[in-house]
């Protein structure tokens, strides 16, 4: 079974925030092909939870707020956890495998792909 949810944590530290994002991605059916005689897809995500917690909140409690997010409907069972691996977050990922029944539907995934900086040209052809 595909999730449906994935929820995004990156891990602040004594001068950065916690943030966690939730993200719902949905299959929408927008039309019909009557040549390929098949449904037109499209793909959406949709943010649906966005937190930033106090700065200083020990780890723990930080997994002890995304495991009482994963349990609630409709993430329970149909959430992907995806943890920022860079810094702090090998060791937190430790933290959630620490209890199986509280856990995500999946294990973590661990994320350390830095995200380039936004692009400085114009996307609509406008001046910089």
């Amino acid at each position: 079974m595909t999730p449906t949810f994935f929820l995004g944590l990156d891990l602040g530290q004594k001068r950065d925030h916690t943030a966690i994002a939730v993200i719902e991605r949905s299959d929408v059916d927008t039309g019909f092909d009557p040549v390929h005689w098949a449904r037109i897809r499209e793909r959406r995500f949709m943010l649906r939870h966005l937190a930033r917690l106090p700065l200083g909140t020990p780890y723990p409690e930080v997994v002890d707020r995304v495991r009482e997010l994963v349990r609630t409907p409709p993430l329970a069972g149909a959430c992907t956890l995806v943890v920022d691996a860079t810094g702090v977050g090998a060791p937190v990922i430790d933290l959630f495998k620490g209890t199986a029944s509280s856990a995500p539907s999946e294990p973590p995934q661990r994320s350390s792909t830095p995200i380039p900086p936004p692009s400085s040209q114009p996307e609509w052809g406008g001046s910089p």
